[in-house]
């Protein structure tokens, strides 16, 4: 035993090939009924080195959790899709209408100078027959 800086006693086996032994993969394939959790994210019932999925007793009962996982992996997807989606749906419609408001006032603009010139080309026409009367009409 060690005194550590706080002052319990930690245990460290002096002998490194102990420890070898108790994780060679003849004493883990015995231990093939056991599972573990290398991460929170990994899925359950992960079977040691070495273990059949025939000698789990608790294989049948359990779900598959990457069947698990890939449901909410489509899960996520379906959302991702259907926000970008509805995102695209309503520029779209924005767009639309906003080019419908200035192809309108484009159209007004337009009609709006073909009738002052057509009302100058008209202005023109009856100074023109004024003017012919004028003539016609002086008395000499």
């Amino acid at each position: 035993m060690r005194a550590s800086a706080f002052g319990a006693s930690e245990r460290r086996p002096s002998n490194h090939s102990a420890l070898r032994q108790e994780t060679s993969p003849d004493v883990l394939a015995n231990l093939g009924w056991m599972s573990i959790s290398l991460h929170p994210d990994a899925p359950e019932g992960q079977a040691l080195a070495g273990a059949s999925p025939a000698t789990d007793p608790l294989a049948a009962t359990k779900p598959s959790g990457t069947r698990i996982r890939s449901r909410l992996f489509i899960k996520y997807v379906a959302l991702f899709v259907a926000v970008v989606g509805a995102a695209l749906l309503s520029n779209g419609i924005f767009e639309v209408f906003f080019y419908y408001r200035e192809h309108k006032a484009a159209l007004i603009r337009i009609q709006h100078e073909q009738a002052e010139a057509a009302a100058a080309k008209i202005g023109q026409f009856i100074k023109e027959i004024e003017s012919q009367l004028g003539w016609t009409t002086q008395l000499p």
